[in-house]
């Protein structure tokens, strides 16, 4: 894939020396990598204050409540693996991130997660179904608030950045589902 984009930049840059523009070439590099720079610092102060919204969230006791509203279905989900509490109390809390659109927060709970599932694993060196079926769920991730592409879409001019809600609620649900029908039907233990 590395060797694909850079014989498309170097045909990009040879057609550009050939066509006379490449003054255009060295403008959009010299700008985009500005754009770049802003957009990266404003999604971290996004992330940042986000990430301070899961913080109040964590103190307040609502993300406690939040992950025990979520143990019961997952329970039910990872009950035919041998899944201990711990693992499902990180599932959950990862889960509950992710479907507040906090990817970022999500990601350490995450690594807590799979490390966990790991350890309740017998077989350490094979990948156990609960770990497929919750890597599956964390990737798809349903989100109720997507605030990182709701951020993206203001910063982009968007004059209703929320306006993707329904859409993506009803992309990420198709999209879990088919996963975790795929790890049924074709994980093997």
């Amino acid at each position: 894939m590395g060797l694909l984009l850079f014989l498309l930049l170097v045909s990009a840059v040879i057609s550009a020396i050939f066509s006379g523009n490449i003054n255009n070439i060295s403008n959009a590099c010299i700008n985009s990598s500005t754009t770049a720079t802003y957009f990266a610092i404003e999604l971290c102060g996004s992330m940042a204050f986000w990430g301070g919204i899961m913080k109040i969230m964590e103190s307040s006791g609502l993300c406690d409540k939040l992950t025990k509203l979520l143990t019961r279905p997952l329970s039910f989900l990872f009950k035919k693996d041998k899944v201990s509490g711990k693992s499902l109390s990180f599932i959950s809390a990862n889960i509950t991130a992710n479907l507040l659109g906090l990817s970022n927060a999500a990601t350490p709970l995450g690594i807590k997660a799979v490390t966990s599932l790991k350890q309740d694993n017998p077989d350490k060196h094979k990948i156990s179904k609960s770990t497929a079926r919750f890597v599956l769920m964390n990737t798809a991730s349903i989100q109720i608030i997507p605030t990182t592409i709701a951020y993206i879409r203001l910063s982009c001019g968007s004059t209703e950045p929320m306006a993707i809600i329904i859409p993506i609620l009803i992309t990420s649900v198709c999209s879990v589902t088919a996963g975790l029908l795929a790890v049924e039907a074709f994980f093997k233990e």
